[in-house]
């Protein structure tokens, strides 16, 4: 059946997402950013503790403390 024919309540939701973030605030700006995106696509968005299709894990090494957190 064509999508356009599909009612809206009867749209297959696209999977969950769980993302979290290590870093600085322009890591969290941009993490925001990605969740807003997720959630207009139609995904999901679950805790990063939850079961989930994907993981996202925004993250730099810029730092000795978040280089740390990003191999744990």
């Amino acid at each position: 059946m064509p999508e356009n024919n599909i009612k809206e309540n009867e749209r297959r939701d696209p999977g969950r997402v769980a993302i979290t973030t290590l870093g600085c605030k322009s890591n969290q700006y941009d993490s925001s950013a990605i969740e807003d995106s997720i959630i207009e696509a139609g995904f999901t968005l679950v805790g990063f503790t939850e079961p989930a299709d994907a993981y996202i894990i925004n993250t730099c090494t810029v730092t000795n403390r978040t280089d740390s957190q990003s191999r744990t």
